[in-house]
Protein backbone atom coordinates (compact mmCIF):
# COMPACT_ATOMS: atom_id res chain seq x y z
CA UNK A 1 0.00 0.00 0.00
CA UNK A 2 1.19 3.24 -0.83
CA UNK A 3 0.94 6.22 1.93
CA UNK A 4 -0.85 9.29 -0.29
CA UNK A 5 -0.59 12.76 0.97
CA UNK A 6 -2.98 15.75 -0.28
CA UNK A 7 -1.09 19.07 -0.86
CA UNK A 8 -2.01 22.56 -0.79
CA UNK A 9 -3.26 22.25 -4.26
CA UNK A 10 -5.30 19.63 -3.52
CA UNK A 11 -3.53 17.12 -5.21
CA UNK A 12 -2.90 13.71 -4.03
CA UNK A 13 0.71 12.39 -4.44
CA UNK A 14 2.56 9.42 -2.96
CA UNK A 15 5.68 9.10 -0.42
CA UNK A 16 7.74 7.65 -2.96
CA UNK A 17 7.18 10.39 -5.30
CA UNK A 18 7.59 12.83 -2.67
CA UNK A 19 10.99 11.34 -1.95
CA UNK A 20 11.95 11.28 -5.14
CA UNK A 21 11.68 14.62 -5.50
CA UNK A 22 13.48 15.44 -2.32
CA UNK A 23 16.25 13.04 -3.57
CA UNK A 24 16.49 15.53 -6.73
CA UNK A 25 17.11 18.72 -4.54
CA UNK A 26 20.37 20.35 -3.76
CA UNK A 27 21.73 20.10 -0.34
CA UNK A 28 20.44 24.01 0.01
CA UNK A 29 16.90 23.32 -0.71
CA UNK A 30 16.76 20.17 1.16
CA UNK A 31 17.96 22.28 4.12
CA UNK A 32 15.59 24.95 3.60
CA UNK A 33 12.70 22.07 3.09
CA UNK A 34 13.61 20.39 6.53
CA UNK A 35 14.19 23.66 8.21
CA UNK A 36 10.69 24.86 7.59
CA UNK A 37 9.04 21.78 8.61
CA UNK A 38 10.92 21.65 11.66
CA UNK A 39 10.01 25.33 12.55
CA UNK A 40 6.36 24.54 11.47
CA UNK A 41 6.27 21.56 13.98
CA UNK A 42 8.20 23.73 17.04
CA UNK A 43 5.46 26.60 16.32
CA UNK A 44 2.23 24.31 16.86
CA UNK A 45 3.83 23.14 20.34
CA UNK A 46 4.83 27.23 21.36
CA UNK A 47 0.87 28.24 20.47
CA UNK A 48 0.12 25.87 23.11
CA UNK A 49 2.13 25.85 25.38
CA UNK A 50 1.38 30.05 25.97
CA UNK A 51 -1.88 29.78 25.60
CA UNK A 52 -2.15 26.84 28.31
CA UNK A 53 0.32 29.41 29.88
CA UNK A 54 -2.10 32.19 29.48
CA UNK A 55 -5.20 29.90 30.82
CA UNK A 56 -3.57 28.54 34.13
CA UNK A 57 -2.38 31.37 35.57
CA UNK A 58 -4.09 34.54 36.61
CA UNK A 59 -4.31 38.08 34.52
CA UNK A 60 -1.64 39.52 37.11
CA UNK A 61 1.09 37.39 36.69
CA UNK A 62 0.58 36.98 32.79
CA UNK A 63 0.65 40.70 32.14
CA UNK A 64 3.81 42.70 31.88
CA UNK A 65 4.60 44.35 35.34
CA UNK A 66 6.51 47.53 35.30
CA UNK A 67 9.63 45.71 36.67
CA UNK A 68 10.06 43.52 33.36
CA UNK A 69 10.07 45.07 29.90
CA UNK A 70 8.63 41.51 28.11
CA UNK A 71 5.59 39.18 29.42
CA UNK A 72 6.17 35.69 30.57
CA UNK A 73 4.81 34.25 27.25
CA UNK A 74 7.38 35.80 25.57
CA UNK A 75 9.31 32.78 28.10
CA UNK A 76 8.39 29.77 25.65
CA UNK A 77 10.65 30.06 22.90
CA UNK A 78 11.48 27.85 19.62
CA UNK A 79 15.16 27.16 18.29
CA UNK A 80 16.36 25.18 15.23
CA UNK A 81 19.70 23.76 15.63
CA UNK A 82 22.17 22.49 13.25
CA UNK A 83 24.80 19.41 14.18
CA UNK A 84 28.03 19.31 12.12
CA UNK A 85 27.64 20.65 8.64
CA UNK A 86 25.04 22.63 7.64
CA UNK A 87 21.75 20.03 7.88
CA UNK A 88 19.31 21.20 10.23
CA UNK A 89 19.12 18.26 12.75
CA UNK A 90 16.28 19.22 15.67
CA UNK A 91 14.20 21.78 16.50
CA UNK A 92 13.19 22.41 20.21
CA UNK A 93 10.77 24.53 21.95
CA UNK A 94 11.84 25.58 25.91
CA UNK A 95 10.75 27.73 28.33
CA UNK A 96 14.05 29.33 29.79
CA UNK A 97 13.62 32.75 28.35
CA UNK A 98 14.82 35.54 26.79
CA UNK A 99 18.22 36.56 28.76
CA UNK A 100 17.65 39.96 28.21
CA UNK A 101 18.58 42.12 30.84
CA UNK A 102 15.81 42.82 33.19
CA UNK A 103 13.67 40.27 31.47
CA UNK A 104 11.21 38.53 34.01
CA UNK A 105 10.39 35.46 31.84
CA UNK A 106 13.27 33.30 33.74
CA UNK A 107 9.91 32.93 36.13
CA UNK A 108 8.54 30.54 33.64
CA UNK A 109 10.04 27.47 34.81
CA UNK A 110 9.36 28.21 38.41
CA UNK A 111 5.57 28.01 37.20
CA UNK A 112 6.50 24.82 35.22
CA UNK A 113 7.36 22.54 37.92
CA UNK A 114 6.75 24.60 40.82
CA UNK A 115 8.85 25.87 44.27
CA UNK A 116 7.94 23.89 47.63
CA UNK A 117 9.47 26.67 50.24
CA UNK A 118 11.36 29.89 48.85
CA UNK A 119 12.72 30.75 52.17
CA UNK A 120 15.73 32.51 53.04
CA UNK A 121 17.74 34.07 56.42
CA UNK A 122 18.22 37.40 56.69
CA UNK A 123 19.66 39.08 59.55
CA UNK A 124 19.68 35.56 61.48
CA UNK A 125 15.90 35.04 61.25
CA UNK A 126 14.26 32.27 58.24
CA UNK A 127 11.75 34.53 56.00
CA UNK A 128 9.45 32.04 54.47
CA UNK A 129 8.51 33.53 50.74
CA UNK A 130 5.92 31.61 49.80
CA UNK A 131 5.48 28.37 47.45
CA UNK A 132 4.23 27.88 43.50
CA UNK A 133 2.12 25.07 43.10
CA UNK A 134 3.15 22.94 39.44
CA UNK A 135 0.88 24.06 36.48
CA UNK A 136 1.96 21.75 34.18
CA UNK A 137 1.63 24.21 31.17
CA UNK A 138 4.72 22.99 28.74
CA UNK A 139 4.69 19.43 29.62
CA UNK A 140 0.47 19.53 28.90
CA UNK A 141 1.34 21.23 25.57
CA UNK A 142 3.97 18.42 24.25
CA UNK A 143 1.36 15.51 25.50
CA UNK A 144 -1.84 17.06 23.85
CA UNK A 145 0.13 18.21 20.33
CA UNK A 146 2.25 15.34 19.43
CA UNK A 147 -0.45 14.21 16.61
CA UNK A 148 -0.72 17.28 15.16
CA UNK A 149 3.30 18.06 15.24
CA UNK A 150 3.47 15.18 13.58
CA UNK A 151 1.26 15.81 11.11
CA UNK A 152 2.30 19.36 10.56
CA UNK A 153 5.75 18.53 9.60
CA UNK A 154 4.38 16.27 7.02
CA UNK A 155 2.20 18.29 5.94
CA UNK A 156 4.83 21.61 5.52
CA UNK A 157 7.43 18.95 3.93
CA UNK A 158 5.50 18.09 1.00
CA UNK A 159 3.56 21.62 0.25
CA UNK A 160 7.92 22.92 0.60
CA UNK A 161 8.88 20.01 -1.24
CA UNK A 162 6.85 20.49 -3.74
CA UNK A 163 6.80 24.28 -4.05
CA UNK A 164 10.30 24.17 -4.63
CA UNK A 165 9.73 21.76 -7.25
CA UNK A 166 7.41 24.23 -9.08
CA UNK A 167 10.19 26.79 -8.74
CA UNK A 168 12.17 24.63 -10.56
CA UNK A 169 10.08 23.50 -13.53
Amino acid sequence: MVDTYSTSKGLATDALEIYTRFKSFTMKEMNQAVKAALGAGARVIQKQAKENLRSRLPKSKVRNVTKYKDTLVDAVRTSIYKKKGNNPDEASVHIMGTREQYSGTFRARFFEKGVEDMSRKRNGKIIFGGSIKPLWFFKDAIISTKDEVIQTIDKTLTDKINEINDMKF
